[in-house]
């Protein structure tokens, strides 16, 4: 009883200056509080952790703009409510330009554009400071108190709710994670030859009939060069799973989610069984234990973007999706139209394999590589001939466009075959084994994707999937050979292992519900394999 009245106590002491504005803290809690609430509405991508920089960088903002005014206003109470203001209409571009929008768009025969709509937003940096120089010193104080108060409890329900999310998150990973398997290491214990692995994934990247039809480019160039170079083309192949962290789950591990996951609510909305699933794969633990480096080209993708049980990591970048997400609802946005500081770093970080090939084979030892670029997915950020897309078009959401979509394909294709050009002259003396990959296709709609048709199952499921290897192509490489099955197929032909090829299915998965998914197999026929065994490798 009397540790509870000394709390209680020593809670009261430290609140009542908060709420009689005797202690000034609200413009530091404004930095923080739209930060954490961007957080929580996005709370399954990303670590905690990368809201520390974020907060880090606007606390000084905020220390500056106090300075500013203090020096105008010659009282830290007012100066703070003008600092807590311009944080909150720094953090506010986002609210009041789709606010616009939708005034613009509801008004019939609107005379008034999208900017001149915004006109109140910036006219509000001019009036407010006045507004609150004017102010008496009693409004001030109480002014003070109430947001000292409001931010205050802001600020703890969103951390609560993160902690919170963070211990749930845990148990449910060890839960959804904690089947059994009977697959152990196929890979025989001593390999007589250990050549390198290079796993490119190009992000939503169709096949040739798949990009001609959707976006009317012609790829073909580039797919008879990699059969000019000893590549595979598996032309009749599918997706098993129809978005990225579902297929990269399936296919690093060799296996579908079903056989790897224990029965969840569908309704769940936690994608970090997905995420260890990735980050943790039998793919990458096989190779590990038979002598192999793993080496990760970050995506800028949270699930590609840094793996810590990987040997290396490269490139990898500070503009993580989250941090997109938050400085799209800044008004850093409107500078970015104008400069495109963001997109450069987006741009440098689609290239880092393309731009930095030479360095990675350098890497001594037999390594498994996997790269995972974010082309031809959305934000586009490429014209055809490698020239700047402008970000702006688009911002840097996922805002689809079939022309954008065909020109940033064929960069992406163009890009990879110089690497690989180069990469060809300097591989290791066992070989090269490069598997070339689109995790899924583009969508013929947005919206819901759960009205299915033909078409648009076509669509989303043909995918691009090319294979080189330095000894023939065995009997498993055939023209609908799918990712569940890349590995076992590689494994079998450079390794001599037996691991027998799973039947073909597909699933239709809702990115925000990653344990919803809806078996579309009869939707996706099986063509007639024309197999590669005739093929020899290189």
């Amino acid at each position: 009883m009397g540790i509870a009245k000394r709390l209680s106590g020593s809670l009261d002491r430290m609140i009542d200056p908060l709420l009689r504005g005797d202690l000034i803290l609200h413009p530091y809690m404004a930095c923080a509080f739209p930060i954490l609430f961007l957080k929580v509405q996005n709370i399954a991508w990303g670590e905690p952790a990368e809201i520390f920089w974020p907060i880090a960088i606007a606390l000084v903002l905020a220390g500056v703009i106090w300075m500013i005014s203090y020096w105008m206003s010659r009282s830290w109470q007012k100066s703070a409510l003008i600092t807590s203001g311009y944080i909150t209409w720094f953090f506010s571009y986002a609210l009041f330009r789709d606010l616009s929008g939708c005034i613009s768009s509801s008004i019939r025969n609107n005379p008034f554009s999208d900017e001149q709509l915004m006109i109140p937003y910036m006219v509000f940096i001019i009036i407010f400071p006045i507004l609150i120089v004017r102010l008496s010193q009693e409004s001030v104080k109480r002014w003070t108190g109430l947001l000292n108060m409001a931010f205050l409890l802001l600020i703890v329900v969103d951390g609560a709710s993160i902690i919170g999310h963070e211990y749930r998150v845990r148990a449910f990973v060890s839960q959804a994670l904690s089947r059994p398997t009977s697959m152990q290491n196929p890979l025989p214990s001593v390999l007589s030859k250990r050549p390198d692995i290079y796993y490119i994934i190009l992000d939503a990247l169709g096949s040739s009939q798949n990009v001609k039809e959707y976006a009317g480019i012609d790829i073909t160039p580039y797919t008879d060069w990699l059969k000019q170079h000893g590549f595979f083309i598996a032309d009749e192949s599918r997706c098993n799973y129809t978005s990225t962290l579902l297929s990269l789950s399936s296919s690093l591990n060799m296996d579908y989610l079903d056989q790897m996951c224990n029965p969840v609510p569908v309704h769940s909305k936690e994608f970090e069984p997905h995420m260890s699933l990735i980050r943790n794969s039998r793919v990458m633990q096989y190779l590990k234990e038979r002598g192999y480096k793993a080496v990760l080209i970050s995506s800028g993708v949270y699930a590609t973007n840094h793996w810590p049980n990987a040997d290396v990591n490269l490139g990898e970048t500070a503009v993580s999706e989250f941090n997109q997400l938050l400085l799209d609802s800044t008004v850093l946005q409107a500078f970015e139209q104008r400069y495109g500081l963001i997109g450069n770093l987006l741009r440098d970080n689609r290239c880092y394999f393309f731009n930095h090939i030479d360095q990675i084979a350098a890497i001594p030892g037999p390594k498994f590589v996997m790269v995972h670029i974010c082309l031809p997915h959305p934000p586009f950020l490429f014209n055809a001939d490698g020239s700047p897309y402008p970000l702006a078009k688009t911002g840097w959401t996922n805002i689809w466009g079939r022309k954008e979509y065909g020109e940033q394909a064929l960069f992406a294709l163009r890009r990879t075959c110089e690497a690989l050009d180069r990469l060809m002259k300097c591989r290791n003396s066992d070989g090269l084994v490069v598997i070339i990959q689109g995790d899924h296709g583009p969508p013929e709609r947005l919206g819901n994707e759960r009205l299915l048709d033909q078409k648009f199952i076509d669509t989303k499921t043909r995918i691009f999937n090319a294979y080189r290897l330095p000894v023939p192509f065995g009997q498993d490489f055939s023209s609908s050979l799918r990712p569940v099955n890349s590995f076992r197929a590689v494994f079998n032909s450079i390794f001599g292992c037996s691991i027998p090829l799973l039947a073909n299915r597909a699933y239709l998965g809702d990115p925000s519900l990653p344990f919803d998914l809806q078996d579309i197999s009869s939707w996706v026929p099986i063509m007639q394999d024309k197999s590669g065994a005739h093929l020899r490798g290189q």
